[in-house]
């Protein structure tokens, strides 16, 4: 819920994370978000609702300062984004994670 993390994709030198190194990195995301409280408030939570309202938020966001609009331009520089959704189906004994 609403909570933003940084994923390095590169390893030092440059080279890119090997599909081990990304999980574990995935992984690594995953836990911290089912360990930490409540989420803070930042623009990820508004990436969920209807456009018109998340367009008059952003161009708010984006004239502001501070780390919500901090968090907007990691939002939009991202490469791409992985969206957990705690509701979904959990893998039982025996699935592949």
């Amino acid at each position: 819920g609403g909570r933003l993390f940084r994923v390095p994709l590169r390893a030092g030198g440059g080279r890119p994370l090997n599909p081990p190194e990304l999980q574990g990195q995935f992984q690594k995301v995953l836990e911290q978000s089912l360990e930490q409280g409540p989420p803070p408030e930042t623009p990820a939570v508004l990436t969920a609702g209807h456009r018109s309202p998340w367009a008059r938020a952003r161009a708010l966001l984006a004239a502001a300062e501070g780390p919500s609009a901090a968090a907007l331009g990691v939002l939009e520089d991202a490469p791409f984004v992985i969206a957990f959704d705690p509701s979904g189906d959990r893998p039982q004994n025996g699935d592949p994670p």
